[in-house]
C-alpha cells in the first residue's frame, strides 16, 4: 500500500470530480506522477535533465516562441514562477525519456502486438435484411449492372448508406470480427460474397489498405500506448487508497 496521502483536493472537490465523471482522470494523473517518480533513471539521465537549455527547448517544442505566448500559456497552466516552469519542463522531459526507453526495449514487439490498431482500412459495405436481397445486389454489382456506391445508397440498411457505402479509414479493431477477418486477407477491389455479421447480410469490398510502418509517427503512438499501460498498473492501488482516505457517502 502506498504511504502517500492524496489531500491536494478536499473531500468536496473529489465528490465534484466523481459527480462529473472526472475522478478516474484525476486518479490516472496521480498514477502517472507515481510511475514517473519511481522510474529508475540513471545518473547520466538525471544529469541530462538539468541543463540551462531544457526550459527553452521544451517551450520550443510547445510552439511558444515569444513572451506574450509564454505568459498566456503560464496563466492557463497555473505556472507563476520560473521554478514552477522548470518543474513542469523537467516532468515532461522525464516522461519523454521514459517513453523513449520503453520504445527502445519493447518498440518492435509492441508494433507487432498493436499492428491491428495501427493499420487502417477503407472499405465499402452494404447491409441488408435477407440473404436473397444480398445475393441479388451482389450479382448486380459483380456484373457491373449497378455500382457499389449506388447500391449502398439505395438499398443498404445501415448508416453507411449516407456515405455511398464507404467506411473509414478505421483500424482493424473497429469493424465486426467477420468483417475484419475478410479485410485482413482482402485485395483492394475484390468483392466478397454475402456473409452474416450480427443480424445483417453483408456485401463487402476493400477499397484501400494503409499498412503501418515502424516510423516516427507510429513510434509516437506506440510510446503512448506503452506508457499508458505502465501507468495503468498503479491505478488500482491509488484508487483504493483514495477511497479509504475519503468516505464517499
Amino acid at each position: 500500500m502506498y504511504s502517500m496521502s492524496y489531500d491536494a483536493l478536499n473531500r468536496s472537490q473529489l465528490h465534484r470530480l466523481a459527480f462529473h465523471d472526472q475522478l478516474n482522470g484525476y486518479i490516472r494523473c496521480l498514477a502517472e506522477e507515481k510511475y514517473i517518480s519511481e522510474f529508475p533513471f540513471t545518473n547520466t539521465e538525471i544529469e541530462s535533465l538539468h541543463n540551462e537549455n531544457m526550459v527553452p527547448d521544451h517551450l520550443t517544442k510547445l510552439g511558444i516562441l515569444d513572451q506574450a505566448s509564454l505568459e498566456r500559456w503560464c496563466q492557463t497552466h497555473f505556472i507563476k514562477s520560473s521554478s514552477s516552469l522548470l518543474d513542469y519542463a523537467c516532468y515532461q522531459e522525464k516522461k519523454d525519456l521514459i517513453i523513449n526507453k520503453l520504445l527502445e526495449a519493447n518498440g518492435e514487439s509492441a508494433f507487432l502486438k498493436y499492428k491491428d490498431r495501427l493499420d487502417r482500412v477503407l472499405y465499402s459495405i452494404i447491409r441488408v435484411d435477407t440473404e436473397i436481397e444480398a445475393y441479388h445486389l451482389f450479382y448486380l454489382i459483380d456484373n457491373n449492372e449497378i455500382s457499389f456506391a449506388d447500391a449502398a445508397t439505395e438499398f443498404s440498411q445501415g448508416v453507411e448508406r449516407r456515405s455511398a457505402g464507404i467506411v473509414g479509414p478505421v483500424d482493424l479493431t473497429t469493424p465486426h470480427p467477420e468483417i475484419v477477418s475478410r479485410l485482413k486477407r482482402a485485395t483492394p477491389g475484390v468483392l466478397f460474397e454475402p456473409f452474416i455479421a450480427d443480424e445483417w447480410h453483408v456485401i463487402l469490398s476493400l477499397l484501400y489498405r494503409f499498412d503501418s510502418t515502424f516510423d516516427d509517427v507510429t513510434k509516437k503512438t506506440l510510446g503512448a500506448l506503452l506508457f499508458s499501460a505502465k501507468v495503468a498498473e498503479y491505478i488500482p492501488a491509488i484508487s483504493n487508497l483514495l477511497l479509504e482516505q475519503n468516505e464517499f457517502t
